[in-house]
């Protein structure tokens, strides 16, 4: 009976893992974890309670120092216990820092699950640690101290970006900057997990031919990562939205402080112009 629950729970666990292996969003999308695998932890936790048996028998003797081959797999289940606890208690105590869509959005960049450095639990964790016991000071000393100038555009073959290119319409463009932090006090990006305000970005807005109102739908953020520290030269990769309608536009990069401070400096923006075709 036993053998049949046992068998039954490994083949139900495994089958939903195949089942969503063929699903292109096999990744849960936008959420903390692989939430489409959620369903199938009653049958590993059934699962386990079989490891637990019999890693820790009831009927071993008090005191009798149990064998290297039984010792070293019991430190080892406790281990992975740990560290499955302390993964989903930083998922909950921490604040949201949008790992899914920063810098890019999981859906056209899917490499970003493999990556071992800032993954989602290691931006989270910083999240909360920063949250407890190194709180970002946001006051009037810090926005005075930022400053910061954009050294070059590139489009996506490495050139400098041209002053005027030919995009289609609703179509997505990627882009790098060069930037270099010209102020007195550290950048908070998005590595820190601090979300907003005050996070370095690059904000890009279309504006169309002879208006000062931006195309709102298409615009967007670069986002910059790290902690720059004073005279640092960094380099941040993104898309750019074109806007839906034809025409020409002027496309304007902006350094910004979000929700928090616009840079002021002549260096600090950057402007060119874009045909937007039909496709």
């Amino acid at each position: 009976m036993h053998d049949l629950l046992l068998i039954s729970l490994i083949i139900g666990a495994v089958s939903l893992g195949l089942f969503y292996s063929f699903y292109p969003f096999w990744h849960g999308s936008h959420t903390y974890g692989p939430r489409y695998l959620v369903e199938a932890l009653p049958a590993l936790c059934c699962l386990m309670a079989y490891s637990v048996a019999r890693l820790f028998p009831v009927s071993e003797v008090a005191g009798q120092k149990p064998p290297l081959t039984k010792t070293m797999p019991r430190w080892l289940f406790i281990g992975l216990a740990a560290w499955s606890v302390m993964a989903q208690a930083v998922g909950a105590f921490s604040q949201p820092t949008n790992w899914n869509a920063i810098p890019t959005r999981v859906d056209r960049d899917a490499a970003r699950f493999w990556q071992v450095r800032d993954s989602q639990l290691e931006r989270h964790a910083r999240a909360l640690y920063a949250r407890l016991f190194e709180p970002v000071s946001l006051d009037a000393d810090y926005v005075h101290g930022l400053d910061g100038e954009i050294l070059g555009v590139y489009d996506q073959n490495g050139q400098p970006q041209k002053p005027e290119t030919v995009g289609w319409s609703n179509g997505v463009l990627r882009i790098t900057v060069r930037l270099k932090n010209t102020g007195t006090v550290d950048w908070y990006g998005y590595e820190r997990g601090l979300k907003d305000p005050g996070e370095i970005r690059i904000r890009t807005r279309f504006y169309p031919e002879g208006s000062t109102v931006p195309d709102r739908i298409s615009e967007g953020r670069l986002f910059v990562s790290g902690i720059p520290k004073p005279g640092a030269v960094v380099s941040t990769t993104g898309y750019l939205r074109f806007p839906r309608a034809a025409g020409t536009y002027r496309l304007e990069l902006d350094l910004i402080a979000e929700n928090l401070y616009e840079f002021a400096g002549p260096g600090a923006k950057a402007s060119y112009t874009f045909t937007v075709q039909s496709p």
